[in-house]
């Protein structure tokens, strides 16, 4: 994310401001070619009015435990949430007025990590109402066993009332099995012929590219602190155990 508080989020966004360059938040599932379709088929009106979302991003234990020496000082809201609450804004176009998030109730628990001796959540499970009466579960887990056929699982399930869709972000279509059964990055950030591709490499090069154009991102640092805002209304929410007003995410 940006920044994992509010204060060194607004901090950052007066620095860029006061010394005029530019910031983009690496949210790279608006590059997802996945979402991207979604997103056509919502702004549309294919879908109908937007009903019910759910969306699951969970991780391997190879994450925490292996991957990140640092994971004891983050979460897997910081780490995961972030990336699915920035789609989950984009989709519902709030920034610009199209829907508003009201609302967040989150759950969290912590007891496999922890006797780990890595002190973070495990995982958190979390509803967020929208102003249009849209309705997202959202889940992230850092704890799906090593020999999963991917280190990450993403599934998003979006029902309308005029049609549904349905991603499944951890099987690229392609399937390697040896002395076991993996899902090979052909979507994300596989390397093809030597250069990397994929959305992840597709979001980096758009930022270069606002460089060198002197062109605003597509994801800036206001969409960062949104990010920000809503991670900590979910932290909030697990350790009162109630929901969580949430009020203008961009406002500095």
């Amino acid at each position: 994310p940006l920044a994992t508080t509010e204060a060194d989020a607004l901090a950052i966004l007066e620095a860029v401001r006061a010394n005029g360059v530019t910031l983009m938040v690496d949210f790279h599932n608006r590059w997802s070619p996945p979402f991207h379709a979604l997103k056509v088929a919502a702004d549309s009106g294919e879908l109908g009015a937007l009903q019910t979302l759910s969306y699951r991003l969970n991780d391997t234990l190879f994450v925490p435990t292996q991957m990140l020496r640092w994971s004891a000082r983050s979460s897997v809201a910081w780490f995961l949430a972030s990336h699915c609450l920035d789609t989950l804004l984009w989709l519902t176009d709030a920034r610009a007025g199209g829907d508003a998030v009201t609302r967040v109730y989150a759950v969290a628990r912590s007891r496999v990590l922890r006797a780990l001796g890595i002190d973070t959540p495990d995982l958190y499970q979390t509803i967020l109402e929208f102003r249009s009466g849209l309705v997202v579960h959202l889940e992230n887990a850092w704890i799906l066993p090593e020999g999963a056929p991917s280190i990450f699982e993403l599934k998003c399930e979006v029902i309308g009332d005029g049609g549904a869709y349905y991603i499944d972000g951890s099987l690229h279509g392609a399937q390697k099995i040896t002395a076991r059964t993996t899902y090979p990055d052909a979507l994300v950030a596989p390397i093809v012929h030597g250069r990397p591709v994929g959305f992840a490499a597709e979001s980096i090069r758009h930022f270069a590219r606002a460089i060198i154009d002197g062109t605003s991102p597509l994801v800036d640092g206001l969409d960062g602190l949104a990010a920000t805002r809503l991670v900590l209304a979910m932290e909030e929410s697990a350790q009162r155990g109630e929901p969580v007003a949430v009020g203008d995410l961009w406002a500095i």
